[in-house]
């Protein structure tokens, strides 16, 4: 009987042209951190130490604990002040601190040594209030302070001050710098902003020519839409292939132009995220850009007195605003934030006013949810993910324990197909394309069922005197035109004949080897050959096509899940055996388990990805798993996962497209193995304290030397 399907429109929705979800670790003064009050820098140096500059002093964190120092009264080695907001690490591994003065930390004996202004030295420093430094070669460094630009010569320790002159149209805009930037051209830029009332003047951005030791000077002009959108200049930055960026007060970002000497304005036509209301007190800096990046996957994180983050992926013009409707309760709120860097492991750290640090780990950006609104997230919630399968038409098909939809991705149709049944539909475990426009499906205690996807029509296939109730079918496959393989859990397997419409029986028979090893069947595959495997709670079956009768494998295994990779090898998941790889030519077998590195010995779902690895899911989690190396890296829901991956076999999918999807309780978990990149940076080993006697040894520094104890020591 033809009945009315029921089609609900949802919000557009892709697998790739979106920003992945990513979720923030938030570190305060509470977890040891100097202080959260303002972080006004982030660097890691070059033993992995990352160093976060605040109003009050400096915090080395060695990923477990934080080191502060302060200032200390009446003693000249210490830090000479708080509102540290700038560091560079020379050559030689010493690290210079801009704050009341230049610093230099010896991270041997752990003292600062300090360079300030004299009035009555004309080689001093130009002024105390240091805003930037960057390298000069290993000629000395470029300081921007509130009083123009100075370059410390390190032999020498000579300041040569490079001040505005308001005769001298070559002399910097204005003293008042606030950013620098080297390019790989080795160009000095330096940027000028007024933030407080006493900076004056017409700001701009300067490049500096080495040869003449003359300034070209950038400004706004508002007949010309190829100059800066604003003079306030707070950042300076390259991306990945060396283009320059600068971020000003009253826009978002500028690209530089070298061949034509001029800068483009970018801005965002997404809908997604525009920019959120300023803080409060800071109307007039609504979209100053105080700090940006772009990160290792060539998008730019930005930061702006607006509260909160964005991330924009400048080449498909996506913008997403954190935080959103998605995370109000995030505590970036409308906090300013400060300072974007990412380290050398690609963990982003955002640094604002009044919430500390947050950490953004790159595992936990590659997963996000198909279920990106109210309708699908209703659809899914509370229930168990049991099928996801991709038809012809690039659409999918998502069953659960109460209904079966068809849901496109790209238009974000999804139809119902619960109020077509003469009665409710329960437990789908079973979905099937066949090569005539149809779409099988079966569970618990219904029919087989046939939905004909041009005309709509839907009919049920049962055997003759069988009862509905007790009806099942777990896994639906085909191994020729003519004829559908139909298993249930607990009955055996079922070859439906679609000519005559009539189904044959294959079950136990404990008095015969050659019937299959158990009537409890977890799934079936038809293989690249067009052999027939069925595993079973007892091990598995090869269909022998001249005795129909079957070969049995792995006697007393539980097998969950099949999966033929592209070597033709068989990869089986079992319940408490753990993975086993199986050379069907040879019949030889490997075992692999949680001593591989694998989660756990329960194995629920198996997928190959186009570079050869495999993702098994299991109860604790998702685990890539190399074959060829026997190496797994493990995901949990830290990482970003549902709380708890599809425990059926069917509850995973590779798309045609390469993206993989893992069915879940109340959503499903989507990613593309593109986006997992190999960490290829070896972590720096450092000691940072060592207890005799349950004594510290030593307090200052790091014990890089060598350290020689007493015999009863």
């Amino acid at each position: 009987m033809l009945k009315v399907i029921i089609t609900v429109f949802i919000t557009t929705l892709t697998l790739s042209a979106q920003l992945p979800e990513i979720q923030f670790e938030n570190i305060t003064a509470a977890d040891g951190l100097v202080d959260d009050d303002m972080i006004l820098g982030i660097y890691q140096d070059r033993q992995g130490f990352m160093w976060f500059l605040t109003l009050t002093g400096i915090s080395r964190y060695d990923g477990y604990t934080f080191k502060n120092y302060k200032p200390i009264p009446n003693d000249s080695t210490s830090l000479p002040g708080g509102f540290v907001t700038s560091v560079y690490e020379d050559d030689n591994g010493q690290l210079w601190f801009g704050s009341h003065g230049l610093t230099r930390f010896d991270k041997s004996t752990e003292q600062f040594i300090t360079f300030r202004h004299d009035a009555n030295d004309s080689t001093s420093l130009a002024f105390d209030d240091v805003w930037d430094i960057k390298p000069d070669g290993e000629r000395g460094l470029w300081i921007a302070t509130s009083d123009g630009l100075d370059h410390f010569d390190f032999k020498t320790r000579v300041f040569t001050h490079f001040k505005h002159n308001p005769n001298d149209s070559l002399s910097l805009s204005n003293n008042s710098l606030k950013t620098l930037y080297v390019d790989r051209e080795n160009i000095l830029w330096a940027g000028a902003a007024g933030i407080f009332a006493y900076e004056n003047g017409i700001m701009g951005l300067n490049r500096f020519n080495p040869e003449t030791r003359t300034f070209k000077r950038y400004f706004h002009s508002a007949d010309n839409e190829c100059t800066l959108a604003d003079n306030n200049i707070f950042s300076i930055n390259e991306d990945q292939n060396g283009t320059l960026y600068v971020g000003t007060g009253k826009s978002m970002l500028h690209r530089y132009n070298r061949e034509k000497d001029c800068f483009e304005r970018l801005t965002s036509k997404s809908e997604h995220a525009p920019y959120a209301p300023p803080a409060e007190g800071f109307a007039d800096f609504k979209h100053m850009v105080w700090s940006f990046i772009q990160d290792r996957d060539s998008i730019f994180w930005i930061s702006s007195f607006s509260g909160g983050i964005n991330r924009f992926d400048l080449k498909n013009d996506i913008m997403v605003h954190y935080p959103n409707e998605k995370n109000k309760e995030l505590k970036l709120g409308n906090k300013i934030i400060t300072k974007v860097y990412e380290d050398r492991q690609g963990i982003k750290w955002i640094g604002t006013a009044k919430a500390g640090l947050f950490k953004v780990i790159p595992s936990r950006q590659r997963f996000h949810s198909l279920a990106h609104n109210k309708e699908l997230s209703d659809f899914l919630a509370n229930k168990d993910v049991r099928v996801l399968y991709e038809d012809s038409e690039n659409t999918f098909w998502i069953a659960t324990s109460a209904d079966i939809i068809r849901f496109d991705p790209l238009s974000g149709k999804m139809t119902s197909y619960a109020a077509i049944m003469d009665f409710p539909i329960k437990f789908v475990d079973a979905v099937y394309e066949d090569g005539s426009g149809g779409i099988w499906f079966g569970g618990s205690g219904m029919a087989l069922i046939r939905i004909d996807l041009k005309s709509g029509r839907v009919k049920r296939y049962t055997p003759e005197n069988s009862d509905i109730a007790a009806w099942q079918s777990i896994n639906i496959n085909a191994d020729s035109d003519t004829a559908l393989w139909v298993s249930a859990e607990w009955d055996g397997l079922r070859q439906l004949n679609l000519k005559t419409e009539k189904f044959k029986f294959y079950r136990h028979d404990p008095d015969n080897e050659r019937s299959l090893s158990s009537n409890s069947i977890w799934t079936t595959l038809v293989d690249q050959q067009n052999g027939f495997w069925v595993a079973t709670k007892n091990g598995l079956n090869r269909l022998n096509r001249e005795t129909d009768d079957f070969d049995r494998f792995f006697p007393g295994v539980s097998i969950h899940t099949i999966l033929e990779d592209c070597n033709h090898n068989l990869w089986l998941g079992t319940i408490g055996s753990g993975l086993i790889r199986f050379n069907t030519k040879t019949n030889e077998s490997t075992y692999y388990s949680t001593g591989q590195g694998l989660q756990s010995d329960e194995i629920y779902a198996l997928v190959e990805d186009d570079h050869g690895y495999l993702w098994i899911g299991t109860k604790f989690g998702l685990t890539r798993f190399d074959p060829e190396s026997y190496r797994s890296i493990s995901f949990k829901k830290e990482d970003g996962l549902l709380s708890q991956l599809s425990v059926f076999a069917d509850g995973v999918l590779k798309t045609k497209d390469g993206q993989l999807l893992f069915g879940g309780n109340g959503g499903i978990t989507t990613f593309s193995p593109e986006d997992f990149k190999i960490n290829t940076y070896p972590p720096f080993v450092a000691i940072t304290g060592l207890s005799v006697f349950d004594k510290p040894y030593k307090e200052k520094g790091n014990l890089d030397s060598v350290i020689t104890l007493q015999y009863n020591q």
